[in-house]
């Protein structure tokens, strides 16, 4: 009977409010519902008045579940779900027991006027009076405690309208100025989800949703919040996640947190971050106090902890900052007015931290940045710091490919519309930030510009100095060519006359449009103001690895300045062409290369002495070879198939053409004709090509004309000999393109003539012949440009003789003609392998 008693839930409703009981439980596997009114009111929020829950214990046991609801209330004040008091001092119960769920729910549209007028309290409380407040729990010592497995959910909401707040003082923030109008303070008074007048003890999870603040705690300095090994805790706010500014957080190992909220994510006099716990904290300040004190909130972090940070102005603020942790953060500024007075280890942020933002007015505060820790820098960095890991100039999209989307497209992915001091949720988001005033959302800087990192920027109203120690860092800059919207060419690094700087570091320049590089281009990298008094810098004893660089078609080499104000070291033009730029003008030599070698193959199976006064031909033609050009290394392997006819006319006239293609590398196409004309023992000829050559994803095309002129002697007798002739007049076009980091290369239409001889001697028999040839080749006129982004020219050159050395030999049967030769050719630019050619041919 238990068991089944135990399964069947049964299900209460209660309309308006529960008189004060010693107990309020609600017993194993039964649910409960009670309505809220607006009639459900409090005087004192540190009394019970009627509150639709009033309790002294409060037990929600295990597979319970209670609901606590009250819709589009009007006109409310102080209206409140659940009431707790433990008054039984030394054993009372308020708890959340496994399985058992607790929500709340409620959600008002009009506002008692009043409220608007109430004067201002500078504690979390803010406001004596607020529309909703989901539960308030209180005692002296006992904690509220959501045990392992248990929930608490609460949402409260406030729907009416935020009124525009006043313009403010230029340079000024509205909230700065307290003026009870603004945005800030509008949600100050607006729904509390839970406010805390004991210590919090999360084992279990909660899920709070709030306009106003989700967890508040502002007038307890004793009134602990733990957040235990395997708890889950989640807010959303319109002000603050939790506000506790008089206690103590501690996030235990193996929690987890994820505070959103739009001005503050977490405000405490005293946080711990235990090894192990990760938070995640979003909002105008993802952590931090608006109200500053002395050396600011203490917030001691574990190492091992995780913190996840994005913020609208800055990730860490107004805080005094111990231990160390994995951090990852993204905002205007990552730290802010933050020290380390009280721990003189100071905070390290450990291996693996990514950090995008500014570091500002943190003079007081040592930071410790690992081997590992990358830090995006946009403008600013002000404070002490011992720096191992990797420092960018300028946001992280433009070193890294990432795909992301901004702060407010991330904040309205939450549920949210994020503003300078005000986040917005549920129903209120019809409101626009900018129609109310308020700043808008944080946008990310442009990837469109260069960046200037002032290290320690002088300010008219601080003599404090920043210390940059760099171990071994890396400093990572863009170097290049302008944007449309921004006349600098570079990142740079500027100290002021009170930073100072030290140590070792390497500089990793990154490439950025190439497409403006030039001849005498110099870059500022690195520059020092003059200290007051002293005619030494820093720079000049720094150990700064910076090695020549390449810039598009051009080599960079560093140079350093020591002026009268100021120290730079730079980045200037040598003169030198880069790499790449002899990369593409040995591109452009092998494309010419290859043509010729194509051509020469061509015309030695064409211009052969005939030997009949008519007939026709037919003719294929097969050829493999190896090529290596000796500067860039780079192997070819051409591979050639041509095939023609032609036919001879009385007397010993030819006339033919042939088509065929080249590949192995590049790859061409060719087509033409050609004629020949025998005499005696002389011979002449002239052909007609033109070819299509594809070279990776370069094209371009080439047509030649050449001609010929031979004489073979054999004085009746088995051995002969056979010398030709050939001059080439051609032409390769033009052709732009962008190599792979940007650079603009442009091959001119390059004209030139060519001229080649080769003398064989044969011995001839019934069914053939073999023989042995030598040849001597010479580019003899015309000058190849390549011209890099419209400014930076240099000529290709072709001068040497390319010799040549083959043996081969044909046999005939009947109309059949089989030939064979190896050959091998030694030039000034490349190495060739033994050339491999076979030939057929067919008379009819």
């Amino acid at each position: 009977m238990r068991y089944y008693l135990n399964v069947i839930l049964s299900i209460l409703l209660i309309s308006g409010s529960l008189d004060a009981a010693e107990n309020f439980e609600v017993e194993k596997n039964i649910k409960k519902e009670i309505q809220v009114t607006a009639a459900n009111t409090y005087t004192n929020e540190k009394q019970e008045g009627n509150s639709a829950i009033k309790a002294k214990d409060f037990v929600i046991k295990e597979g319970a579940e209670l609901r606590v609801y009250g819709d589009g209330i009007e006109k409310a004040k102080n209206v409140r779900g659940i009431y707790v008091e433990g008054k039984n001092r030394f054993s009372p119960k308020m708890e959340i027991q496994k399985g058992a769920k607790v929500f709340v729910d409620i959600t008002s549209n009009t506002e008692e006027e009043s409220l608007s007028t109430q004067e201002l309290d500078r504690s979390i409380g803010g406001f004596k009076n607020r529309p909703v407040e989901g539960m308030y729990v209180k005692h002296m010592s006992k904690a509220f405690e959501i045990r392992k497995g248990g929930e608490l959910n609460i949402k409260t909401y406030d729907n009416q309208l935020l009124k525009a707040q006043k313009k403010v003082s230029e340079g000024k923030k509205a909230d700065e100025e307290h003026d009870e109008t603004d945005l800030f303070h509008q949600l100050l008074r607006k729904s509390a989800a839970l406010s805390m007048g004991a210590a919090l003890v999360n084992s279990g999870t909660i899920n709070i949703e709030s306009s106003g603040i989700g967890i508040k705690n502002g007038d307890y300095e004793d009134k602990k919040m733990d957040f235990k090994e395997g708890s889950e805790t989640n807010i959303k706010a319109g002000l603050i996640a939790i506000g506790a500014g008089k206690s103590k957080v501690t996030f235990e190992k193996g929690s987890k947190a994820n505070l959103i909220s739009g001005a503050y994510g977490l405000i405490a006099k005293q946080a711990e971050f235990k090894e192990g716990s990760k938070v995640r904290a979003m909002g105008k300040y993802a952590l931090g106090n608006y109200d500053y004190k002395g050396n600011g909130d203490k917030y001691i972090f574990e190492k091992g902890s995780e913190i996840d940070l994005f913020a609208n102005e800055a990730g860490l603020y107004a805080l005094n900052l111990g231990g160390s942790a994995k951090v990852y953060a993204r905002g205007k500024n990552i730290v802010e007015t933050c020290n380390t007075r009280e721990r003189s280890e100071g905070f390290t942020f450990e291996k693996g931290s990514i950090l995008e933002g500014n570091i500002k007015n943190s003079y007081d505060a040592h930071l410790i940045m690992e081997e590992g820790v990358k830090l995006f820098v946009n403008n600013q960095m002000e404070a002490k710091m011992d720096f191992k890991g990797e420092l960018y100039a300028g946001p992280r999209e433009v070193y890294e490919e990432i795909e992301r989307k901004s702060y407010a497209e991330t904040a309205e992915e939450m549920d949210a519309t994020a503003g300078a001091s005000v986040l917005l949720l549920g129903k209120l988001k019809e409101q626009q930030i900018d129609t109310l005033g308020g700043a808008t959302p944080y946008r990310n800087p442009s990837s469109n510009n260069y960046y200037t990192v002032d290290v320690n920027r002088e300010k008219a109203n601080t003599t404090k100095e920043s210390m940059l120690n760099l171990e071994n860092a890396k400093l990572h800059l863009r170097v290049g060519g302008t944007f449309s919207e921004d006349s600098k060419q570079n990142d740079m690094l500027l100290f002021s006359k009170r930073a100072r700087v030290k140590g070792k570091a390497e500089m990793i320049l990154h490439p950025t449009n190439i497409s403006g590089i030039q001849r005498n281009m110099v870059f500022h990298l690195l520059e020092e103001e003059k200290k007051n008094g002293s005619t030494e810098y820093d720079l000049e004893k720094l150990s700064l690895n910076l090695p020549d660089t390449e810039l598009g078609p051009l080599v960079f080499t560093r140079e350093d300045k020591k002026l009268a104000d100021k120290y730079i070291i730079s980045l200037r033009d040598t003169g030198k062409l880069s790499k790449s730029a002899i990369s593409s003008m040995n591109f452009a030599r092998d494309s010419y290369e290859w043509n010729k070698k194509e051509l020469q193959e061509i015309q030695q199976k064409i211009f052969v002495k005939k030997d009949v006064e008519v007939g026709e031909n037919f003719w294929i033609l097969s050829s493999r070879e190896n090529f290596t050009n000796k500067e860039t290394r780079r192997k070819w392997k051409e591979n050639n198939l041509y095939a023609g006819y032609d036919h001879t006319f009385g007397p010993r006239l030819s006339l033919g053409f042939f088509v065929g293609k080249s590949t192995g590398g590049m790859n061409s196409t060719a087509q033409g004709v050609y004629i020949q004309k025998d005499f005696d023992s002389f011979y002449m000829g002239t052909l007609v090509k033109r070819t299509a050559i594809k070279q990776e994803k370069k094209r371009n095309h080439s047509s030649d004309i050449s001609f010929m002129i031979g004489h073979q002697w054999n004085n009746k007798s088995n051995v002969y000999t056979d010398n030709r002739l050939m001059i080439t007049r051609g032409h390769m076009s033009s052709h732009q393109y962008t190599e792979g980091n940007g650079m603009i290369t442009q091959r001119e239409k390059f004209n030139y003539v060519d001229g080649e001889f080769r003398s064989r001697i044969g011995y001839g028999f019934n069914s053939g012949s073999i023989f042995a040839e030598v040849g001597l080749g010479k580019h003899i006129l015309g000058k190849q440009r390549i011209l890099w982004n419209g400014k930076v020219q240099e000529e290709l050159k072709h001068d040497g003789l390319d010799k040549k050395i083959g043996v081969g030999g044909e046999w005939k049967f009947r109309q059949h003609k089989i030939d064979m030769k190896i050959s091998k050719e030694y030039s000034r630019y490349y190495k060739s392998d033994i050339k491999m050619s076979f030939g057929y041919s067919y008379k009819f």
